[in-house]
This record gives C-alpha cells, sequence and structure tokens, in this order.
C-alpha cells in the first residue's frame, strides 16, 4: 500500500472508495479496484502504516453490533525479538466488505507478538 502511516476508516460510497483506492494505489502493480454495491455494502479498509521488516501483518478479526456501536476489532500483529525477519520496507493492510450500517464505528486495536522460539 501506499499509505504510510496507521489509518482505519469505514467507506459508504464509491466516490469515498475511488479516493482511499487511489492513495492506496499510489504506485503500479495493484489490481484494479474492486466494484462494490454500495447500496448493499459498505467497506472498512485498515492499513498498519510502515513496517520495517517481514512478519508484521494487520487483520480484522471481528466486525459485530454492541450497544448501538459498530465494534471493529483490529488485530496488529509484529514478530518477536526471537524471530529472523527479512529487512524490507511493507505496508500491511485488509480491506473487507460489510453489510451497510449507520451507527457509529469505533475500532478497537488488538497487539499481538508472535514469538519464533
Amino acid at each position: 500500500s501506499s499509505i504510510s502511516n496507521k489509518f482505519f476508516v469505514d467507506i459508504h460510497n464509491d466516490a469515498d472508495f475511488n479516493q482511499l483506492w487511489n492513495s492506496h494505489t499510489g504506485f503500479s502493480g495493484f489490481p484494479s479496484k474492486p466494484i462494490v454495491d454500495f447500496t448493499s455494502n459498505a467497506v472498512i479498509a485498515v492499513f498498519k502504516g510502515q513496517s520495517s521488516n517481514s512478519g508484521h501483518k494487520i487483520k480484522i478479526s471481528q466486525v459485530e453490533l454492541a450497544n448501538g456501536v459498530i465494534e471493529v476489532t483490529v488485530e496488529l500483529i509484529a514478530p518477536g525479538n526471537s524471530c529472523i525477519t527479512a529487512q524490507f520496507i511493507n505496508y500491511p493492510y485488509q480491506f473487507v466488505i460489510v453489510p451497510p450500517f449507520t451507527e457509529s464505528i469505533i475500532f478497537i486495536e488488538k497487539l499481538i507478538t508472535i514469538e519464533c522460539i
């Protein structure tokens, strides 16, 4: 991704999705923007930001309506100190399509460290 900072967003229309997709695909090599029917879907996108080695991931692990609010649990996964990792810059991200909603949304970050030994 070309989005280099941690960023979480919900998208409810094609204009906002176009803008996000163009920011996300700032360099070549990405597939065309997926077609999303926003009359029956919304998009949630999460970006971990810049990571300096392999093993970093981001994952939407849960989306649920709780107490009138959409709660999105986002796992920020990093390799532990015992892991041997390749040294390169990457920008983990994930997009998910969900049913449309009008409720407020909150993102709950869950930090996970994976130990290798």
